[in-house]
């Protein structure tokens, strides 16, 4: 039965709890699955406790030194200035990647006006490094590359032998259990059963740190890497899953696992959203091709853009938004076949609730509260030697003007680094101004931005620790370019 069918007039009220990207794009979806007619006896609320949308993605600006409040609208100088708390750039990868491509399709945000693509051709996105003391590692981005990284690079070659070996190594007895849906092992213990500690302690834990903050030992490996865990179960090798996996699905000699059914469904939707783009016109054929050879996506001015635009949508499609105290649920009830929220200022009767926060649901219907990590981004801006404006302060007419960072996206520190080395427990650091740099006026202006992650599993056991770290960096990193 469709939508429409179901919904009479006064009976069918969405509650969105939480006005983030998720509870934001849930709205907008949903919108999109009703017909007019069902459009209008639907009502949508979206309860948000702060007084801006946006959750994670937010992005502190500033125009002429002054810091724009949350709703405020620059004056158009183009001088602004962004520093991003979360996320800063989106991958242009898998079926949630286009997605959210066509989410911004659909809102209006166009390559001309809104959007900076960075193409996979870009240092961002061929270099990438760790901290391995007292410098940094540059890791391969490709065959050649990597080729001639065994010759080059000490990590390389520590590693390289456990990698050639992976295909002989066991497979494990957990994939025989009797309940082999309840088997798993941590990500550290299968990357380190598989391809040797090295490889687990040096690279991959780095890896972990910048993707989730977390420690590789406490994760899980079938939530983290699924499609690895079915290639040992099927192959017995994930290298030789890699080598013969897609020719023998193919030809039909292995059964596809289920994560591999839903992957390739994933890739069919994938070309049918690529062609909704596409026959929308030349702006949406224009978006498609440049998404195609993307690195990496972002908004001008900050991420936070993209869920504005989300809520200026939904305004102008009748969403109501219920913010700050008047938003802020105190208890959501079961009644019969409804639900009752209830805020500081007011009563939501509801149908249906979507809730990106769990823990605001009944205990009987809550799951268990999943463990956290504090994480405290710190955006420093420095004046860059290599722009005009500072190139004249160097000593020699004749030398290259320097860096503060080689091109790339980053480096990443592994949890193998002493804390003599890493004594502010920092996860990484992103190179700002390499990996989306024309999202703001940094660059006009001569400064070089660059974000330090901190925390993160590190702080799992004293959170306390966050705030005073982080001003710790802010004041050594201010007071050695004596800002």
């Amino acid at each position: 039965m469709s939508a429409a069918r179901q919904l009479t007039p006064k009976q069918h009220t969405l509650a969105i709890l939480g006005a983030g990207l998720s509870g934001l794009s849930t709205a907008h979806y949903f919108l999109r699955a009703l017909d007019p007619p069902a459009r209008k006896l639907a009502r949508i609320v979206v309860l948000e406790k702060e007084h801006r949308v946006g959750g994670w993605c937010r992005a502190h600006r500033y125009e002429g030194g002054k810091l724009l409040k949350p709703d405020e609208q620059p004056e158009g100088k183009g001088d602004v200035l962004a520093f991003e708390t979360g996320p800063r750039s989106i991958r242009p990868q898998g079926l949630l990647g286009w997605l959210t491509i066509e989410m911004a399709h659909d809102l209006g945000l166009t390559l001309d006006s809104s959007l900076v693509v960075v193409p996979k051709s870009a240092p961002s996105a061929r270099n990438r490094y760790l901290y391995t003391p007292p410098t940094l590692t540059l890791l391969p981005s490709s065959l050649l590359s990597t080729l001639k990284a065994i010759f080059t690079t000490p990590l390389i070659r520590r590693i390289l032998p456990s990698l050639l070996l992976e295909p002989f190594r066991p497979r494990s007895p957990l994939h025989d259990a009797k309940d082999p849906g309840a088997a798993d092992e941590s990500v550290d213990g299968f990357f380190a059963r598989r391809f040797g500690r090295t490889l687990a302690d040096d690279m991959l834990s780095a890896m972990i740190h910048g993707i989730y903050a977390g420690d590789s030992r406490r994760l899980s490996v079938r939530a983290v890497f699924p499609q690895l865990w079915d290639a040992e179960r099927e192959w017995g090798s994930v290298v030789l899953a890699g080598l013969f996996g897609s020719l023998a699905r193919r030809k039909g000699w292995k059964e596809a696992s289920a994560w591999r059914v839903r992957a390739d469904e994933d890739v069919r939707e994938m070309g049918r959203i690529k062609a909704r783009i596409g026959a929308s016109g030349d702006e949406g054929r224009r978006l498609v091709e440049a998404m195609e050879g993307a690195s990496v996506w972002g908004v001008k001015g900050g991420v936070e853009g993209l869920t504005e635009a989300l809520r200026d949508r939904l305004r102008s499609e009748g969403v109501e938004f219920w913010m700050g105290d008047k938003g802020r649920v105190e208890e959501v009830e079961k009644v019969g076949d409804r639900w009752k929220i209830r805020t500081t200022a007011g009563e939501v009767d509801a149908t249906q609730v979507v809730t990106t926060n769990p823990q605001l649901l009944p205990p009987w219907l809550a799951p268990p509260p999943l463990p956290s990590a504090t994480v405290s981004v710190v955006n420093l801006a420095f004046p860059d030697p290599s722009s005009s404006s500072s190139s004249s302060t160097s000593t020699s007419s004749d030398a290259a003007p320097a860096r503060l960072f080689p091109p790339g996206f980053g480096y990443l520190i592994p949890r193998t680094v002493p804390s003599s080395h890493n004594p502010h427990r920092a996860l990484g650091c992103i190179f700002d101004s390499d990996v989306l740099p024309n999202v703001d006026a940094s660059a006009a202006q001569g400064l070089t931005k660059v974000s330090l992650l901190m925390g993160g599993s590190y702080w799992l056991d004293d959170d306390g620790k966050a705030e005073k770290k982080a001003r710790e960096v802010v004041k050594t990193g201010t007071e050695m370019w004596q800002l």
